[in-house]
């Protein structure tokens, strides 16, 4: 079952990140990894669903990701590179997402 959380901010991560370990599971950050998640909200492990809604009509981009590290200290959501151009351009830098997270059976 998905569970609604609300509005939240996803930010990327910088590249000079790579190789470096997870706080929460030691898992090393790649740009590449598209499920790569940190969150100063969420606990780690969890599976979040995150939704985009376009400027037009039926415009929607999708991704997944897990928690895996806490976030930089200012931001909701951070994503590697990959998870985030699921959603929008690096330009951007910041979208907004509906965040929806699995919850256990």
């Amino acid at each position: 079952q998905w569970q609604a959380v609300g509005w939240r901010e996803l930010t990327w991560l910088h590249p000079s990140l790579e190789g470096g370990p997870a706080r929460w599971t030691g898992r090393p950050y790649s740009p590449d990894d598209p499920t790569y998640l940190a969150s100063n909200t969420d606990p780690p492990g969890a599976m979040l669903r995150l939704v985009r809604f376009g400027t037009y009509p039926g415009q929607i981009a999708c991704a997944f990701g897990i928690v895996v590290d806490t976030g930089s200290v200012d931001m909701d959501l951070d994503g590697s590179e990959a998870l985030f151009q699921k959603l929008g351009t690096l330009a951007e830098g910041r979208v907004t997402v509906l965040v929806f997270i699995r919850e256990s059976d």
